[in-house]
């Protein structure tokens, strides 16, 4: 599951969307993922088991996050490795959307594979969310 917002005024594919980092979990494929052990990244942990049970609606710990990073949210921003919007005005739009990981050939550049699968969390916006609960 990859977070994804853009600041453009519709949430088409055509938009220019920008990816949230985590800090555990796969996002980034020429980026190598970190050792932790024996802990884990506790959001970057359930962002990998998000797509297993229920839609959207049955986590509403997401929509929780999704609210706070479209306001920009500092707390909530520092749980990520990086937000593409934080020195700027906030996004219009965020979307969830599910890929497939694998882990690259050997010799290949990039420590991972990915394919999109689909749109997983439709876009939501700050206004969006004010008019009801996600």
């Amino acid at each position: 599951m990859v977070l994804e917002g853009t600041r453009d005024e519709y949430p088409a594919e055509s938009a220019t969307w920008a990816e949230y980092e985590f800090k555990a979990k796969p996002g980034d494929v020429s980026r190598t993922p970190p050792l932790l052990s024996p802990y884990h990244r506790r959001l970057d942990w359930l962002m990998w088991f998000l797509p297993l049970g229920g839609g959207f609606r049955a986590h509403p710990w997401l929509l929780e996050l999704v609210k706070k990073l479209l306001v920009n949210d500092a707390p909530t921003s520092s749980l990520l490795r990086s937000n593409p919007f934080i020195d700027g005005a906030p996004p219009t739009w965020i979307r969830g959307v599910l890929y497939r990981y694998s882990f690259a050939e050997s010799g290949e550049r990039d420590t991972w594979t990915r394919e999109r699968v689909r749109e997983w969390l439709p876009p939501q916006s700050a206004a969006r969310s004010a008019r009801s609960s996600l």
